[in-house]
Formats: structure tokens, C-alpha cells, sequence
């Protein structure tokens, strides 16, 4: 999909970086403001679909290096604010994510071990699942979890 560009959209918008709205200017209303199935919020501007936290970026900062994702901060798909918002390589914007539906522990990079009967740590770096250790509490493995997490991963870290 094209690229739209920071002189297009500040040709159709105005956008608020405080609220992370943006409004037509030929009506002044609000009207992007489709959630779509993946929890974004976007809308059709010039024929083609398009999220709005990725235009907010480009709004404010003219461009979104190719190849490179705009977050969500604080991971709340439809908080657009400017302040909320950074760039990201997809396996950055990955790790600042929450915890799988699927994850039957609660915790982020744990799970039982039925055939010790305790609970294993492990982490996914760069492609490659790293063995963290086995825990008798839930607690222990998790702790070892977040450290090596924010250790790999730094301020994506999401624990």
C-alpha cells in the first residue's frame, strides 16, 4: 500500500497530538473513527485503508522509516496520542505485547511443567525460544521471566 504523505493529511486534517483525534477540515468532525478487527482504529482516506496512530506519525514527524512499525506505548490500540507513540522494529513492537489469550498461567513466559511438576521459565529473542530455568512457585519463574525481559528488551519490555 502507498504511503500517504505529511502534506496530504495535514491537507484533509487537523490532528490533535494531545488527544490523538484527527478531524476533517473540510467539516471539522471526527470522523475516523472505525475500530477494526485487529483493534485499531482507522478509516478510508483517498481509497485505501489506513490506522490511524501510523498516520498520526507521519503527521507529526513526516515520515515512518520503510519497514519500521509505530507502537503503542502504553498498548492501548486506540490511544493515538503523539505521546503514546514511537517507532519500532516489528519484533520490538512485538515484545510490547500483552500475554497470549491462550496463556493458561496468567503470566507472560511461563507455563507448567507436568513432567518435573514445576513451572518453566523462557523467553522468545530474535527468533530462537531461550531457556529460562524450573520453579517451584509461579512467582519465582515469572520474576526470572521479566528480568531477562527487560534485560533482552528494554523499554519494549512488556512484562
Amino acid at each position: 500500500m502507498a504511503q500517504i504523505t505529511q502534506d496530504r493529511l495535514k491537507e484533509l486534517f487537523h490532528y490533535n497530538e494531545v488527544t490523538g483525534i484527527f478531524t476533517r477540515k473540510t467539516h471539522g468532525k471526527r470522523d475516523i473513527t472505525h475500530v477494526d478487527s485487529n483493534g485499531y482504529i482507522s478509516g478510508f482516506i483517498d481509497g485505501k485503508k489506513r490506522r490511524v496512530h501510523r498516520m498520526a506519525w507521519i503527521y507529526s514527524h513526516g515520515e515512518c522509516a520503510l519497514g519500521m512499525e509505530v507502537d503503542h506505548i502504553n498498548r492501548d490500540k486506540t490511544d493515538n496520542r503523539i505521546s503514546n507513540l514511537r517507532v519500532a522494529t516489528k519484533s520490538q513492537n512485538q515484545t510490547n505485547s500483552p500475554k497470549q489469550l491462550s496463556n493458561k498461567s496468567g503470566r507472560k513466559g511461563v507455563c507448567w511443567h507436568k513432567a518435573s511438576g514445576k513451572w518453566i521459565s523462557q523467553i522468545s529473542y530474535a527468533g530462537k525460544v531461550i531457556y529460562l530455568g524450573l520453579y517451584k512457585t509461579i512467582d519465582e519463574a515469572y520474576v526470572v521471566y521479566c528480568k531477562e525481559n527487560t534485560k533482552l528488551n528494554g523499554e519494549y519490555a512488556c512484562n
